[in-house]
């Protein structure tokens, strides 16, 4: 999860179906993909199809959420920031960490000293217990292309 949540102050859709135009509190104005959500789950099965043209998206109360069809389904601010973090690689999905030390054959310890960071950082990435920054991503792509060690 985003270390702090920011509220939604805007929203509208995308051209494309299951894209959000979504602004935040921090001005930060963002295009953010929701099909894995819609398609995933079934809270959202009234928007698959022709349901996402249907119903508009509004800014739920105290900008928390996104809502649809009078506060009956909704995504929340933070769920939104996260899938956009991960679609514009600002931070590292859990489960591609887990992939990347699954790849490597990385136990925590040893993910931990590829990264120079503690062990216990490491536990935290893998659960999704705290957002993986921009800079571990880089880290893991650099791990991945670094010369063979002599």
């Amino acid at each position: 999860m985003p270390d702090r949540i920011f509220r939604v102050i805007a929203v509208e859709k995308g051209e494309v179906p299951y894209t959000l135009f979504v602004t935040w509190e921090d001005e930060l104005r963002a295009l953010v993909d929701v099909r894995e959500y819609v398609e995933r789950y079934q809270t959202y099965v009234c928007l698959r199809g022709n349901g996402w043209n249907e119903y508009d998206p509004q800014v739920g109360e105290y900008g928390g959420t996104v809502d649809w069809i009078a506060d009956e389904i909704d995504i929340t601010s933070d769920t939104l920031r996260m899938l956009w973090m991960f679609q514009t690689e600002q931070a590292m999905h859990p489960t591609d960490f887990a992939a990347w030390m699954e790849g490597h054959g990385f136990s925590l310890d040893a993910a931990a000293k590829a990264l120079g960071i503690s062990r216990r950082m490491v536990a935290y990435y893998k659960s999704g217990e705290r957002t993986i920054p921009r800079y571990i991503l880089l880290a893991c792509r650099g791990y991945d292309v670094r010369p063979a060690a002599a």
